[in-house]
């Protein structure tokens, strides 16, 4: 047990030096943790506004239950990606395996590292919620107890879904020559299939509310240990207690026994290079002439299709925003229903603000995918040739942010001119998004890659470790957070004062000052801390 505990205190130390801060980035160590307390009060005050409509009809238990089905949704979508860079090319796999312990004591320990970064993940969002439900029911002492063991349970069960469509993705992709690329690939289409499964789900929430006697009946028929959470903070039975934990622990254990070897057997397949014989080696020389900047582009572009945990953690807001766009296109119908009461209030008019539910996808989906956070600290050891190269640093830091140009804009001005066609949007509000487009883009790619210069990782010992376990990829994914949530509160507030065309007109200035005082920070700034760069 004694060697079992240091183990696991090696590897979590090991894969938590995201909050390791060398020089002169040391002052910033608290930075991460005020971003955190700007997310989490940010929930909270959209709970306590929920809050106070369930005040009036007596059902507080509703907004946590709420927390708990989104947190576990976005945990199962957000894991089947994760799982591929905390799971499998591990470094140390050679050196665990070679000394005295067991295959599933190697296994339990990969997931026990994924089980707390999803840890920290599900209180981002779920300690706002249960924060909102203390204050305004006041509940016992039991709450408190029940509500830290259910904060340490709730994340298993979509861990080990998310764990068993990673090891199918991996097992996919490990047939093929080229893996890397295949399991992006699979992965994109397996979040795809089951983000169309989800926004199908409209009919089975009808015959639900149909046939269920309460809300509760719903939630536990939708997922039944959100209700049995319920059952515990409102009307607390043992018997209810132990199969909460045993329905958390025992899928845990049955992932660890089970899985054992066909992970290894997995991880083993990936890890194979075949060699190709010197016969079809083309040994023609041939050279192309490609300006600067191209080449440029073409290199990041090459290293993020070659890098599946770089890919899937970078790019998976676009997918999110060709599923968005396809459902306001062609399931609009469903959007107007959850947006209307029982009385028939409609909440939010979609049909006639379409140019504002456009410009809020393109926002959200901007600020939530950051490929440039990444980029200085890929560069590793081989920043020095870098910084060698003849080229200023400040072209240096936008032919990067251009390479996040390059894979946004085409996707998002596609789905726009789509949107334009079917809701016959005019040209002047339709040329304002398509500048909204490229502008947001380099508003999230500006920010991840000053961020990524202040705060660097070019020691790290793979690309998982850059993209998953860096200060700068998790400042960068709160900044962009943050700005989403701001965005929208901002957006709606000028609804108030302003019609729908004007709206999209002044986020559009507000959005390209920003960008432009972003740029000039890069230029002034973000140049000095290039020159800084040392490995």
């Amino acid at each position: 047990m004694k060697k079992l505990i240091t183990l696991i205190k090696v590897c979590l130390k090991d894969n938590m030096s995201i909050f390791k801060l060398k020089g002169n980035a040391s002052k910033y160590k608290y930075l991460p943790f005020i971003l955190a307390l700007l997310i989490m009060s940010s929930f909270y005050i959209n709970a306590d506004q929920l809050m106070s409509v369930l005040d009036e009809v007596n059902l507080q238990y509703v907004i946590v239950t709420m927390f708990i089905l989104g947190t576990t949704i976005m945990t199962f979508m957000e894991g089947i990606y994760k799982s591929s860079g905390l799971l499998f090319n591990c470094k140390d796999d050679d050196l665990l395996l070679t000394l005295p312990i067991k295959r599933s004591t190697v296994f339990f320990i990969r997931v026990l590292k994924f089980y707390v970064f999803e840890l920290i993940f599900n209180s981002l969002f779920l300690l706002p919620a249960l924060a909102c439900y203390a204050v305004h029911v006041h509940p016992e002492v039991s709450y408190y107890l029940i509500s830290v063991l259910s904060l340490l349970l709730l994340p298993i069960i979509p861990i080990v879904l998310s764990t068993i469509v990673g090891i199918v993705i991996a097992f996919l992709s490990s047939m093929f020559k080229n893996k890397n690329i295949m399991q992006t690939y699979i992965s994109f289409i397996f979040i795809g299939i089951l983000l169309i499964v989800w926004s199908n789900m409209g009919t089975l929430f009808d015959n639900l509310l149909e046939n269920a006697k309460s809300i509760n009946d719903i939630i536990i028929k939708v997922y039944y240990p959100a209700g049995l959470y319920v059952n515990l903070i409102t009307n607390f039975k043992v018997l209810d207690l132990i199969i909460f934990i045993l329905l958390h622990v025992i899928p845990f254990i049955i992932l660890i026994i089970s899985l054992k070897n066909v992970y290894f057997s997995i991880n083993s397949k990936i890890k194979i290079v075949k060699k190709i014989g010197s016969h079809n080696k083309d040994t023609s020389l041939n050279i192309k002439v490609t300006s600067r900047g191209k080449a440029f582009i073409k290199k990041e572009l090459k290293r993020l299709v070659n890098t599946p945990v770089y890919i899937l953690n970078s790019c998976f807001g676009l997918v999110i925003y060709i599923i968005a766009i396809a459902m306001i296109n062609f399931k609009i119908d469903m959007f107007k229903d959850m947006l209307t009461t029982q009385n028939g209030e409609v909440l939010f008019d979609i049909t006639g603000n379409i140019p504002i539910v456009l410009l809020l996808i393109v926002v959200a989906t901007s600020l939530l995918t950051n490929l440039t956070c990444c980029m200085i600290s890929l560069e590793g050891k081989s920043i020095n040739i870098l910084k060698s190269l003849p080229i200023r640093p400040i072209d240096i830091i936008m032919y990067k942010v251009n390479t996040t140009l390059t894979v946004e804009v085409p996707i998002m001005i596609i789905g726009l001119i789509v949107s334009f066609i079917n809701f016959k949007i005019n040209i002047f509000i339709g040329l304002l998004l398509i500048i909204c487009a490229v502008i947001l883009p380099l508003i999230s790619g500006l920010i991840g890659i000053i961020v990524n210069l202040k705060f660097p990782k070019l020691d790290a010992k793979d690309d998982t470790e850059v993209v998953k376990q860096s200060m700068s990829s998790f400042i960068s994914v709160m900044v962009g957070m943050f700005l989403t949530f701001v965005s929208i509160g901002l957006v709606f507030k000028l609804k108030e004062l302003v019609n729908a065309n004007l709206v999209v007109l002044i986020a559009t200035l507000i959005f390209a000052i920003i960008a432009y005082l972003l740029y000039l920070y890069a230029k002034v700034k973000g140049t000095k801390d290039f020159e800084k760069l040392v490995v």
